[in-house]
């Protein structure tokens, strides 16, 4: 499940800095939809990106806080 994924997401904001990045390897399935949810609550340059293996489930997200 997601239940870990969105408490880090949920809490991330407290430990980042403005321009901070939050990296994320993730579920094949979960990276896509997780990268939206990122570029939809205040972090941009939100990309998903290969794992070592070659499966994109790497997001990238640079935390920007809320407009």
């Amino acid at each position: 499940g997601l239940d870990v994924v969105m408490r880090i997401i949920q809490d991330t904001p407290r430990w980042l800095t403005h321009g901070g990045w939050l990296v994320l390897e993730l579920a094949e399935d979960q990276a896509e939809r997780i990268a939206k949810l990122l570029s939809t609550i205040g972090y941009d340059s939100v990309e998903v990106g290969p794992d070592l293996a070659g499966r994109e489930r790497v997001v990238e997200a640079r935390w920007v806080g809320q407009s």
